[in-house]
């Protein structure tokens, strides 16, 4: 579940929580000081998010990370995008044979044309 500010036109203080539904419980993940978003989680409780490289307000573009943080951490870089593309939504799909599938949405950031990706064994992906 991420959560930002609206900040001089633009998103700042992005964060990405995991909240349990069976205890209320809402923790945060942590974050480097960044703006981290587009949060999604598997069915072992890892979550999957994007992470900008600016710190002081979301800009579209900027070579965003895709992050796995399972339980306990540590945090894994799965991929990098290219500048000028961000993902800007993510699902998980736990697959009949254990692995996680991750699908998201990447944005053009200069046309805003869109298409959905894939990566095959996100649960496992450098």
């Amino acid at each position: 579940m991420p959560r930002c500010l609206l900040d001089r036109g633009g998103y700042s203080n992005c964060n990405v929580f995991l909240y349990q539904i069976s205890t209320g419980d809402l923790v945060k993940i942590p974050n480097p000081g960044l703006q981290q978003y587009a949060g999604s989680v598997s069915q072992d409780g890892t979550v999957y998010f994007t992470r900008a490289r600016r710190a002081d307000i979301w800009v579209c573009g900027r070579r965003a990370q895709i992050i796995r943080y399972p339980v306990g951490g540590p945090e894994v870089v799965i991929a990098t995008l290219d500048a000028g593309l961000e993902p800007t939504l993510n699902r998980t799909t736990d697959e009949t044979d254990g692995s996680t599938t991750l699908y998201f949405v990447r944005t053009d950031c200069s046309s805003f044309s869109e298409g959905i990706y894939s990566i095959a064994n996100a649960d496992t992906a450098t």
